[in-house]
């Protein structure tokens, strides 16, 4: 399962999710080219790039090809039409709870920690989380039954849409992406002469995806012939 931070900032993307278990020897292999576990080289400023292979660390930054700003042109101009289940949804009283529920956090956090009367005063945030989501499910399923949907245990009750605004958000995204060129979608790892692309997530294989299944002899394969195109690192023969 995909990282929540990745799902919501990171960039880690691919058909094919990478054991992990290959980190170390990914590492070795990376370590003998001169990079660091980040995938950083000192010759290079950013990525690192051969006839053979191409290598970035992850990025932290943001879209340079202009993308994002025609993304957030197009969210800014569109929005749900006026009977949308999502329009109705935000005029909900779902938050008839929040003031009695923080103050019973407030209330909690005066006490030691694991003391009786902290755990009491858990008790009482418990019992107003669950009467704020009995209030929240009532309210979200009548909304459904007026939608014409189903229930279905509440499962995507926030996500409803019942208007145009997906359809429009679908060919707005099969028209316009990121340029080939921009660090958002440039892959961590390229094998030139494969084409196998590598995502990470902030560091090597940490919620790595690929454009194959990554195996012990493929990455062997790939890594010898990036490391015999690299020139011999001062301080070894290695190739």
């Amino acid at each position: 399962m995909m990282e929540l931070g990745n799902i919501i900032f990171g960039n880690s993307r691919g058909n094919h999710p990478v054991d992990r278990g290959l980190q170390d020897e990914f590492y070795s292999y990376m370590e003998e080219m001169g990079f660091d576990s980040y995938g950083n080289n000192p010759s290079a400023e950013w990525a690192f790039e051969n006839e053979i292979f191409r290598i970035q660390p992850y990025y932290w930054g943001d879209c340079t090809c202009g993308y994002a700003e025609r993304e957030s042109e197009w969210c800014g101009a569109n929005s749900h039409g006026p009977n949308c289940y999502q329009i109705k949804m935000r005029g909900l009283d779902m938050d008839k709870y929040r003031p009695q529920i923080d103050a019973a956090l407030e209330e909690r956090n005066r006490h030691p920690w694991c003391s009786p009367k902290e755990d009491a005063a858990q008790d009482e945030v418990d019992r107003l989380c669950k009467l704020e989501r009995v209030h929240k499910d009532k309210l979200l399923k009548r909304l459904c039954a007026e939608c014409g949907i189903d229930w279905n245990g509440g499962r995507g009750c926030m996500v409803h849409c019942t208007c145009d605004y997906r359809s429009r958000w679908t060919g707005f995204l099969e028209a316009n992406d990121h340029a080939s060129d921009c660090p958002i979608i440039t892959p961590n790892f390229l094998h030139k002469p494969s084409g196998f692309r590598l995502d990470w997530y902030k560091y090597p294989l940490r919620d790595s995806y690929s454009s194959e299944p990554l195996t012990r002899k493929l990455m062997r394969s790939m890594f010898a012939d990036c490391i015999a195109s690299m020139p011999p690192l001062p301080h070894t023969d290695k190739r």
